[in-house]
C-alpha cells in the first residue's frame, strides 16, 4: 500500500504542475491512468480510464486554447485592421488614409484629418491649427503662414490660393501689389513706396511716394507711372512746390 499510495500522490502532483501544457497532461494521464483506477478494476480498466482522462483533458485544453487564440486574434484584428477594427472617422476627426474617413469625407493627408473636400490647392488646409477655422473645413491658410513649406521666400501664404508675394493683392507689409516692404521683392518704377528700400535698383529713389530713376526735384516735374522724371500735365499744380500755390504749371521752362 505504501508504494502504491506514493505513486498516486506523485501522479496527482505532476498533474497539477503541468495543467498549462496540453501535451504534457495527455502524456502524464496516459502513463498513470492504470494506477489511478480502482485497485480491483484490473489493468484494462486502468488503461481505459487513463485513455479517457487523457482524451477529455486534451479536448478541454484544446477548447480553452482555441478560445484564447480566437480572442487574441480578434483583438489584434481590431487594433491592426483599421477599417475592420474601428468605425471610420467623422468630419474633422483624425485619419491616416482615405479608408479611415466616413462617407462624404476624405482624408487630407497633409493635415491627417477627415475633410469635406480634397483640399489640395496651394495655401489651403483642413485643420484649425493652420486656418483658424473648424477642422474638417477646407479654408485658406492664415496670412503670412507657411506650415507646409509651399512658398519659400515669397512671404508665406496670401490670398487666392497663392503665396503672398504672388497673389495679386496688396497685403501684409507690401507698399504696392506684391512688392515693397520687408518681405516681397522691391517695386518697379512708378510703384508706391515708403522708402528707397522699397524700390528696385534701376528706380532706386522713392520720390513723393513713388519709385523713380532720380530725385526728380525740378519745378513742375514728377515721376510718371514708369518711374521716369517728366513734366506734370499742363495746368496741374507743381508737385515739387517750386511754383506758387495759385499758379499752374505751363511747361515754359525745363
Amino acid at each position: 500500500m505504501g508504494v502504491r499510495t506514493g505513486r498516486i500522490i506523485g501522479a496527482a502532483g505532476a498533474l497539477a504542475a503541468c495543467i498549462a501544457s496540453v501535451v504534457g497532461c495527455q502524456l502524464l494521464v496516459g502513463l498513470h491512468g492504470a494506477e489511478l483506477a480502482e485497485p480491483d478494476a484490473g489493468p484494462d480498466a486502468g488503461h481505459d480510464a487513463g485513455r479517457d482522462a487523457g482524451h477529455d483533458a486534451g479536448l478541454d485544453a484544446g477548447h480553452d486554447a482555441g478560445l484564447d487564440a480566437g480572442h487574441d486574434a480578434g483583438l489584434d484584428a481590431g487594433y491592426d485592421g483599421g477599417e475592420g477594427g474601428a468605425p471610420p472617422g467623422g468630419l474633422g476627426e483624425p485619419c491616416e488614409a482615405d479608408g479611415g474617413c466616413a462617407d462624404q469625407t476624405v482624408c487630407v493627408t497633409q493635415d491627417d484629418v477627415c475633410c469635406a473636400t480634397i483640399c489640395g490647392l496651394k495655401c489651403e488646409a483642413c485643420s484649425m491649427a493652420k486656418t483658424g477655422q473648424a477642422s474638417g473645413t477646407c479654408a485658406p491658410i492664415l496670412l503670412g503662414e507657411d506650415p507646409d513649406n509651399e512658398c519659400g521666400d515669397a512671404g508665406g501664404c496670401g490670398a487666392n490660393n497663392q503665396c503672398r508675394c504672388h497673389d495679386g493683392v496688396k497685403d501684409g507689409d507690401e507698399t504696392a501689389i506684391d512688392c515693397g516692404g520687408g518681405t516681397c521683392p522691391p517695386c518697379e518704377g512708378g510703384k508706391t513706396c515708403n522708402a528707397d528700400s522699397d524700390c528696385a535698383p534701376d528706380v532706386s529713389v522713392c520720390v513723393n511716394g513713388a519709385c523713380c530713376v532720380s530725385i526728380c526735384n525740378l519745378p513742375c516735374r514728377q515721376c510718371d507711372s514708369t518711374g521716369q522724371c517728366n513734366f506734370v500735365p499742363a495746368g496741374a499744380s507743381d508737385p515739387a512746390m517750386f511754383c506758387p500755390t495759385d499758379t499752374a504749371c505751363r511747361h515754359t521752362f525745363m
